[in-house]
């Protein structure tokens, strides 16, 4: 579709505005319609588009000025599930954006998409903002060609909870294998030896980094892992479909477990996880240490979790969106957040077992099984 005059002098305009600093006076009407030869009428549409866009504030008798970062806004592009509800992981990336935003005194405007990452690119051009935040349903999905015609658009884009593999692209995102490596070491800590990782999400990148941190800090130290798999797709209740993954391996399995402690990808599916087991007589942590991630859990059974710290990383974002607009040098195209572990009370210590003697019971339950346990042999020494 062909842009009228207005529209083509409206994207000029802004491209000028994101280029100078809060304050400044703009461009008068008449030096406007001199420098890209223009109707007046065109120019007034223009200036009023940006003022409404609050990339410009209109100022009687004096002119047009770039607005502060507190009067701009910003659009949330964001995949929801296809009944139109956000997933609980989705629902917590937004809650975290949309309170970034009001900190910093942004107004901001949501949209949802079903579809792919390219179904996002489309929804770009209807969106009047001054910045967009892109939470990608798939931040594997971006491919050269797609980041390319992302970084290149008018509309500055800011893609969170996502590291896409190009230098080009601003983007705020925590540090997703390491969040497999802190859960990883916090058991060997502990003193487990015998580990599992179950695969509760959809086998995004995101999820696959996870794992595969958990994988190499456990490969590194000779640790075997069990990886357990539902084979959950995108769309589907992973905490439900988890659950029933986990009674059935246990029913496999007598109830005997051949690990000690188990990483389960999110909060959620932990939860059933952790039910299950205690339906089963399976003793948490006392024969089950359960580790995952999410924020700190002070609930009744307040679950060992790794804070991949959702706020901090929609925080970083505005960051970003700061240092675009004030034009700060050398500032970064990226910012990744570092998780934290909280200790709960679903890990066992397994050093503190041995040395006081408490883990005899343990002992003797495992050997009745034909198990050979891990109690009792000398625990690793990790570096903290």
């Amino acid at each position: 579709m062909r842009l009228g005059r207005a529209d083509q002098l409206t994207a000029l305009l802004k491209e000028r505005c994101v280029l100078l600093p809060a304050g400044e006076r703009f461009l008068s009407v008449r030096q406007i319609m001199a420098e890209y030869n223009v109707s007046q009428i065109t120019v007034k549409q223009a200036l009023d588009r940006l003022c409404s866009a609050g990339m410009l504030a209109a100022r009687e008798r004096s002119g047009y000025y770039i607005r502060p970062m507190s009067g701009r806004k910003v659009a949330v592009i964001m995949p929801h599930a296809v009944d139109g509800r956000l997933s609980g992981s989705f629902h917590e990336q937004y809650e975290s954006v949309i309170g970034a935003l009001k900190e910093a005194g942004l107004e901001s405007e949501s949209v949802f998409y079903t579809g792919d990452n390219a179904e996002a690119l489309l929804l770009l051009n209807e969106i009047r903002a001054d910045a967009v935040f892109l939470i990608p349903f798939r931040a594997d999905d971006f491919s050269a060609p797609l980041l390319n015609r992302l970084m290149a658009h008018p509309t500055p884009v800011f893609l969170l909870f996502a590291s896409p593999k190009s230098t080009n692209c601003r983007f705020a995102d925590g540090a997703n294998e390491f969040a497999g490596t802190l859960a990883a070491s916090h058991l060997l800590i502990n003193g487990h030896r015998k580990l599992a990782v179950m695969v509760s999400e959809p086998k995004l990148s995101i999820v696959r980094e996870r794992v595969d941190g958990f994988l190499k800090t456990a490969s590194a130290f000779h640790v075997p892992v069990e990886v357990l798999d539902p084979e959950i797709a995108s769309g589907e209740n992973s905490p439900e479909k988890s659950r029933r993954f986990f009674v059935e391996y246990l029913q496999q399995h007598h109830g005997c477990l051949k690990f000690s402690a188990m990483f389960v990808i999110s909060s959620d599916p932990a939860n059933e996880i952790l039910h299950v087991a205690l339906e089963h007589q399976v003793r948490v942590p006392e024969d089950l240490s359960l580790i995952t991630l999410g924020r700190p859990d002070k609930g009744k059974y307040n679950l060992t979790t790794i804070d991949t710290r959702r706020h901090e990383i929609a925080r970083a974002g505005v960051r970003l969106l700061h240092d675009y607009f004030a034009r700060t040098p050398d500032a970064p195209m990226h910012i990744i957040v570092t998780p934290e572990i909280h200790d709960g009370k679903t890990v066992l210590d397994l050093n503190a077992w041995k040395s006081s003697g408490s883990g005899s019971d343990l002992l003797n339950r495992t050997r009745k099984n034909g198990e050979r346990s891990d109690i009792g042999e000398e625990p690793l020494h990790v570096a903290r």
